[in-house]
């Protein structure tokens, strides 16, 4: 109706997903991003198996990671469409959503991972928009629960209000907020005991990770060592798994990987 070109992928059923993982990271978009070059299309957007997480690619054929498009989406959120209110957001999503919602001067609540306590949040109305870094969004006068297809609808809005390359987007947000490198690891416990790390870490935690000052630590699921540059690192038992979910980001690639290392010390018990 709009006259855009649009194409689509596997739209038919198949149980199998086509032997390949129903997910939306840039290994399972590697054929979208493949689509939207040939093709010369302004983005790729996707859903994962039962379309309540999202992914996107760029018109370069880049991934584009769930943290920028919920602070991407965000803004556009306030900027243009004028919602009013605060933003929720699980406590091992990007800070990037945390500085785009203060620069238009909005508060940022941060919930234990599981949608459902976004979703808790979202019922009371003060919150135009929740997210997470897994690929799961939603926001006012929707459902309390995380909708891929929706997130994908924003960003074509947003690129719509904009009329700028999502390329361009994303490097703007980039200038304007800086660098920022995630990573988000499972490590098998096997012999290593985290619930006995866990209460040494409630005791005596470290205030230094791999030479780099703990200014704060969260404690809202698991373990969050903030360093004052924004920098982090999150240590979570899995719940479901013997598996301790790893989550860091920092500000350059080398204090990342550092970061890391020292996390998988940690669940060893070595701190």
């Amino acid at each position: 109706q709009l006259g855009l070109k649009a194409l689509a992928i596997h739209e038919n059923r198949d149980v199998t997903f086509g032997g390949r993982a129903p997910y939306t990271g840039p290994e399972s978009l590697a054929e979208l991003s493949r689509l939207v070059l040939r093709n010369k299309l302004n983005v790729g957007l996707a859903c994962d198996c039962d379309g309540d997480r999202f992914g996107v690619v760029d018109e370069k054929g880049q991934w584009v990671s769930p943290n920028e498009v919920l602070a991407l989406v965000a803004g556009h959120l306030i900027k243009n469409r004028g919602m009013q209110g605060r933003v929720c957001k699980n406590v091992v999503t990007s800070h990037l959503v945390n500085l785009v919602a203060k620069t238009y001067g909005r508060e940022v609540r941060e919930t234990p991972v599981g949608f459902r306590h976004i979703g808790e949040l979202m019922r009371t109305g003060s919150y135009f928009m929740g997210g997470e870094e897994s690929g799961g969004l939603t926001i006012r006068g929707h459902v309390p629960d995380k909708d891929g297809i929706l997130a994908c609808l924003l960003v074509a809005e947003l690129l719509a209000f904009e009329k700028k390359p999502l390329s361009v987007l994303r490097a703007n947000l980039k200038k304007q907020f800086g660098e920022f490198y995630s990573q988000k690891i499972s490590v098998p416990l096997g012999d290593f005991n985290f619930t006995a790390v866990s209460e040494r870490l409630s005791v005596k935690p470290p205030l230094d990770l791999a030479g780099f000052s703990v200014w704060r630590i969260d404690q809202t699921d698991g373990f969050k060592f903030i360093l004052k540059d924004g920098s982090w690192l999150g240590l979570r038992h899995s719940g479901v798994e013997r598996l301790v979910r790893l989550y860091a980001e920092a500000t350059d690639a080398k204090k990342l990987k550092a970061l890391v290392e020292k996390g998988k010390k940690i669940i060893r018990g070595d701190f």
